[in-house]
């Protein structure tokens, strides 16, 4: 059976689990080091959900049999209490949860606006914390930070065409914060161009394709597409119709 939903000690604990992990208790913010503890945590309060005694026993001691997994297991639950976060803490013979708030569940919330999911985005998950691919728990937080990257540069790009109409600059502001993520994408560049163009930074979205283009071949040989040339030659069009292409600018 289980337990009973989060009481209010329990929520009234929060958990910033982007960036360096804080813990928002009534005496003020707690720092999460890295540590098995903390990581016990910060696994349970980024599932959100149960997860069974073994699977965890297994991504933090790949090493050690079932016996001594579960035993390990025990005791650094029995650390993680101590901790501001223990009153979340739910546990039966099988399984364990936390109930806490987290700026995660936000972010991953698709029914809420792109724009509350972005304003929760503090950082990389679990700043500080290791994550040595070679080892299941780094494995595992190496792959949540590319989820996670993947799902913040989707709410930018959504973000910046949500607002192009009324506030351009914002657009492309947002746009930049995408191609920051990755120089080579395509989407991000054209979503760049576009909303730099209409913001009236014709130079900026010209020396951006060209940036692009030239960093596309270096490391790919290849060529941009044909919209996002087409969406070039356009701004280039457009800088001769206004008295002359300008000279190229150094990008940023």
């Amino acid at each position: 059976m289980d337990p009973p939903e989060p009481t209010s000690a329990a929520a009234a604990v929060e958990l910033r689990l982007l960036g360096r992990p804080l813990a928002h208790v009534a005496d003020g913010p707690v720092e999460l080091p890295d540590g098995l503890p903390q990581r016990l945590l910060a696994v349970l309060a980024y599932r959100g959900t149960w997860i069974a005694r073994d699977e965890l026993g297994a991504l933090l001691w790949p090493d050690f049999d079932v016996d001594r997994r579960r035993a390990n297991l025990r005791r650094v639950l029995g650390r993680a209490r101590r901790l501001p976060v223990a009153a979340g803490i739910d546990a039966d013979r099988d399984r364990l949860r936390l109930r806490c708030a987290n700026d995660v569940a936000i972010v991953l919330d698709d029914a809420a606006p792109a724009a509350a999911r972005l304003a929760a985005w503090s950082g990389t998950l679990l700043e500080g914390f290791a994550a040595d691919e070679d080892e299941p728990f780094g494995a595992w937080l190496a792959e949540e930070r590319r989820r996670l990257a993947a799902v913040r540069r989707a709410l930018l790009l959504r973000r910046s065409r949500e607002v192009e109409d009324h506030d351009p600059g914002a657009a492309s502001t947002l746009a930049a914060a995408a191609l920051d993520l990755d120089p080579l994408d395509e989407e991000a560049v054209q979503r760049y161009m576009a909303a730099a163009a209409r913001a009236g930074n014709e130079a900026e979205a010209r020396n951006a394709f060209r940036a692009f283009a030239a960093a596309l071949d270096a490391e790919l040989g290849l060529a941009p597409l044909e919209a996002t040339r087409a969406l070039a030659a356009r701004l280039e069009r457009g800088a001769s119709a206004a008295g002359g292409t300008a000279p190229a600018e150094a990008p940023a």
